[in-house]
């Protein structure tokens, strides 16, 4: 499935503030702060103008580490209801702790 450049974006942002997962971390340090999704233009590296963004990069803000690969499974988040999940886990913890 293609996913359009917004959607990427909420998908990493989705996938970098779940609880559940492992984020996904700067290649040079993994105690930087989280990677950030960036649009990325051609111009950037060709020095031709252009509006429309052509891809998303990961980039880590504490050092510029960056990555233009996004795995896969990180789009998969995007079909899972983590409101649900959630409530799950604290109905487990309260059942667990009322014992």
């Amino acid at each position: 499935m293609s996913f359009s450049l917004d959607e990427q974006i909420k998908a990493v942002e989705k996938w970098q503030n779940c609880e559940f997962v492992h984020p996904l971390v700067c290649g040079n340090n993994f105690n930087h702060s989280l990677l950030v999704p960036k649009r990325r233009y051609a111009a950037d590296y060709h020095g031709e103008f252009t509006d429309n963004p052509d891809w998303i990069s990961l980039v880590c803000t504490d050092c510029n580490y960056e990555q233009d690969y996004i795995p896969e499974y990180v789009f998969g988040l995007t079909y899972v209801n983590l409101e649900k999940i959630e409530e799950i886990l604290n109905s487990l913890k309260k059942k667990s702790n009322d014992k």
